[in-house]
C-alpha cells in the first residue's frame, strides 16, 4: 500500500494540531507517500478560520496530498457499497471506496465508522 486515505477524524486531528495526525502527514511527506482526501471529507470538515490553516497547507501541497472528487463513477461505487453494507453515511463510504480503488491505508479517529465498509483485515490506522 503506497497511499493513505484521511477521513474526517484525521483531518480534524490535523486541524486541532494533534500530534499523531500531524505525524502521519509529516511522515507521508518524508517518505513520498500520497495522502488522499475524499472531497466529501474535506467539505465535511473545512470551515473558514485560523484553525483551517493546517488543512489548507496540507491540501495545497500537490507533492503530498490529492483531493479525490466524488464524480459520477465514484458516486455509483459509493451507492453500491452503501446498499451492500446496509448503511447511509456517504462520506464514510467515499473514504472506503477511495481506499479500495487505491489499495490505501485508512487513517481515522474511529475505526468502527469504517471497518464495516472495508474487507476484513483492511489496514486502518488510528489518530
Amino acid at each position: 500500500m503506497n497511499a493513505l486515505v484521511f477521513d474526517s477524524g484525521a483531518l480534524i486531528g490535523i486541524e486541532k494540531g494533534k500530534v499523531k495526525a500531524l505525524r502521519f502527514a509529516r511522515d507521508a511527506r518524508k517518505h513520498s507517500t500520497r495522502i488522499l482526501i475524499p472531497a466529501s471529507v474535506l467539505a465535511q470538515v473545512l470551515r473558514p478560520g485560523p484553525r483551517a490553516a493546517r488543512l489548507f497547507h496540507l491540501i495545497n501541497d500537490p507533492a503530498t496530498a490529492e483531493v479525490r472528487p466524488l464524480d459520477g463513477k465514484t458516486a455509483v461505487a459509493v451507492g453500491y457499497l452503501l446498499a451492500e453494507t446496509h448503511t447511509r453515511d456517504v462520506v464514510d463510504a467515499h473514504v472506503a471506496v477511495v481506499a479500495r480503488i487505491e489499495d490505501a491505508i485508512v487513517v481515522t479517529s474511529d475505526e468502527r465508522d469504517l471497518s464495516h465498509l472495508l474487507p476484513a483485515g483492511w489496514p486502518i490506522e488510528l489518530v
